[in-house]
């Protein structure tokens, strides 16, 4: 089944982008109890000296195909989604969910429909920022394990189409390349990820504009100690000269520290730090 157009190259961007919490220290929490999960995150931004938090919880009626979310933020951001999956027909999801911002008084409804089979994976997003939504569109078509997909975003109140994104991906179990142009077609990005052995991984992702001679790029490599994944070390270069270096370990089962830093010349070296509990 096709991923939706936002997920493709999904596993190369994981593997150079997770686990770099630079300039932080977090505590995060996950549980689950029957139908119920929720996480918890408190993220300290000790560099500026800024404290966030956010909590989330997701309630599931498989029943009825039905599941309920919340989300809020200590920046005063709340949102609330209600999503009924399969019921109307199969491989139909429609979601409608509430944005509200206690600060600014912003809010937006939204109404997203996904329609998944075994070839298509289809997606219409209707925003309420006024009476006119804005409206988010993509499909991603598969085949023998080829995807092609689309993007467009329309405002309908300016009735300008402000975005129109194209890819296209290979994609097997332990290997992805793909290419995505972006920015009416000013922007190209091409990844490549492989997994080489059950322990050894690595990623690469190149991106450059037209109207700027500079390229950005990244490449990571992540190394699993042992079999079980107990200890996972990730090194990264970019394009700046930046090596960025990851280190998880699991000490208990469901307990999980994690410490990073990033090294280079001219800037000044940073670091991160945490521990994540899952129950």
């Amino acid at each position: 089944m096709p991923p939706s157009f936002t997920d493709i190259g999904k596993s190369a961007r994981d593997l150079l982008r997770k686990n770099f919490d630079l300039g932080i220290r977090f505590f995060s929490f996950k549980g689950k109890n029957d139908n119920l999960e929720f996480l918890g995150r408190v993220d300290n931004a000790f560099r500026v000296g800024k404290l966030l938090g956010t909590f989330e919880s997701e309630y599931n009626l498989k029943e009825y195909g039905l599941t309920l979310k919340e989300k809020w933020s200590s920046k005063g951001l709340m949102s609330a989604d209600v999503s009924v999956d399969g019921q109307i027909m199969d491989g139909l999801c429609n979601t409608l969910k509430t944005e509200y911002n206690m600060e600014s008084g912003y809010n937006r409804v939204s109404l997203k429909s996904v329609y998944k089979k075994e070839y298509i994976n289809g997606q219409v997003d209707f925003q309420f920022r006024s009476p006119l939504p804005d409206v988010v569109q993509s499909l991603v078509v598969g085949h023998q394990d080829y995807l092609v997909g689309a993007d467009l975003h329309y405002d309908a109140f300016q009735k300008e189409l402000r975005r129109v994104d194209f890819a296209f991906a290979y994609s097997v179990k332990d290997f992805g390349f793909h290419g995505i142009v972006t920015n009416w077609a000013r922007t190209f990005t091409t990844g490549v990820y492989q997994r080489l052995t059950d322990r050894l991984e690595y990623a690469a992702e190149v991106t450059w504009n037209r109207d700027v001679p500079a390229h950005n790029w990244a490449i990571a490599c992540q190394f699993a100690t042992d079999s079980d994944q107990k200890h996972i070390l990730k090194v990264k270069l970019d394009s700046l000269q930046r090596i960025s270096v990851s280190l998880k370990n699991r000490i208990y089962d469901g307990i999980t520290t994690a410490v990073c830093a990033m090294i280079n010349d001219v800037e000044e070296t940073q670091i991160g730090f945490g521990v994540e509990i899952e129950r």
